[in-house]
């Protein structure tokens, strides 16, 4: 049973011995509701701890690439993927040619292609 299932239930018993006037029993869980909810901040600043280090690490900080070197390193990439995906155009090509085409094959490389043009896209923005 996690935490938060936990909580609810003693706050449900809390409830219930407030309606009931039972106030001693209401006291006795105050502390354990207490410790609960200790637990579910720790786990919280845990998660949110998680969550800003994985936001560090993709979101990096350049100190030493100047902007011409960012630019080059986004152009050389772009290249790459277009060298890529005109080797892929000369397959599909190749493969439409043949006397009895792969239907899967060709699905394939036009995804592939599809696929070169999204992440060219994405690197451009």
């Amino acid at each position: 049973m996690n935490i938060k299932d936990k909580m609810l239930i003693v706050k449900k018993e809390i409830y219930i011995n407030n309606y009931n006037k039972d106030f001693e029993a209401v006291l006795a869980l105050q502390p354990e509701l207490d410790r609960l909810l200790e637990i579910k901040e720790a786990q919280t600043k845990i998660t949110n701890a998680i969550i800003r280090k994985e936001e560090k690490m993709t979101n990096p900080v350049y100190e030493y690439l100047s902007n011409d070197e960012k630019s080059a390193i986004v152009e050389s990439t772009v290249r790459n993927l277009e060298f890529q995906m005109y080797q892929t155009e000369l397959q599909l090509i190749v493969e439409k040619a043949r006397k009895t085409p792969d239907a899967d094959r060709i699905a394939y490389l036009e995804e592939d292609i599809k696929d070169k043009q999204n992440q060219i896209a994405a690197i451009k923005l």
